[in-house]
């Protein structure tokens, strides 16, 4: 038997996630998380939201992929509006289901008003890549709760630990907080980390409004290394590429991503 996936710690046990089945074989998912701790300044960007459907959507891609285990290849978010307010609500239907890839759509709201769509991709892959279970809950229209321990009580990506090396560059060890069922880097945290660098590179006060992320390798005693590079700027808007790379592999690439930081209120 193995264990249950989140453990306790986890950045993904500490967001207080309860979620949902429905009739339609869609999900459902809560987090009662204060949303002030997802701000990196001010407000939340896009990229503080990616744990919270990575593990909802993941919960979904992992019960239509059973008894093989998945990895999330592709995160796109994109904003709506600011987040400002809680609960975070978010729902997760499939858009595409193949042998080996399924896309899972997400829209997300701030106290019932939408603040973010996304879509998630993941890829089947061997069951026994992880030793851990991931808590599918019961058939219908019973609540469940992911992971277990206490909630987040500081800022997300101040438990992350980032190191900032310069400006647009920053470190990210691979902790127990950030360290996912495979033991590479859990793939909300891999966005976070590109959401700190990105915003580093432009203005501390700014917000990241649109992130993709690919995930390229897994990432092995690391740290995380991931360097921006403003590719376009204009006085509200820029564009950020953030490549990430593993400090323990020959600097070999493990993640790449494109954001839109807004430096406008």
């Amino acid at each position: 038997m193995g264990q249950s996936y989140p453990p306790p710690g986890q950045i993904l046990s500490v967001l207080g996630i309860d979620l949902i089945w429905d009739a339609g074989g869609g999900l459902t998912g809560r987090s009662d998380i204060d949303p002030s701790l997802l701000a990196l300044n001010e407000r939340p960007g896009v990229g503080a939201l990616v744990p919270l459907v990575d593990i909802m959507a993941g919960t979904l891609s992992g019960r239509l992929f059973a008894p093989d285990w998945q990895t999330t290849t592709d995160v796109w978010i994109h904003e709506i509006a600011p987040l400002q307010n809680g609960p975070i609500t978010a729902t997760m239907t499939v858009l595409r289901q193949g042998k080996r890839n399924l896309v899972v759509r997400s829209d997300v709201f701030g106290d019932g008003e939408p603040v973010a769509t996304a879509t998630i991709e993941f890829t089947r892959i061997n069951r026994s890549a992880s030793p851990h279970n991931l808590d599918k809950g019961p058939e219908v229209g019973e609540p469940f709760r992911i992971g277990s321990g206490p909630l987040l009580d500081r800022s997300i990506h101040e438990a992350c630990a980032f190191v900032a090396v310069s400006p647009g560059v920053v470190d990210l060890e691979k902790t127990d907080f950030v360290r996912n069922s495979m033991g590479t880097l859990q793939g909300g945290a891999a966005t976070l980390l590109a959401e700190f660098t990105a915003v580093s590179a432009v203005d501390p006060g700014a917000r990241v409004v649109d992130l993709h992320y690919r995930f390229l390798a897994q990432t092995k005693e690391g740290p995380a290394r991931a360097t921006a590079t403003v590719v376009r700027q204009s006085p509200s808007m820029s564009t950020v590429s953030v490549e990430i790379v593993d400090r323990s592999a020959d600097d070999a690439i493990v993640g790449w991503a494109v954001a839109t930081v807004a430096t406008d209120s």
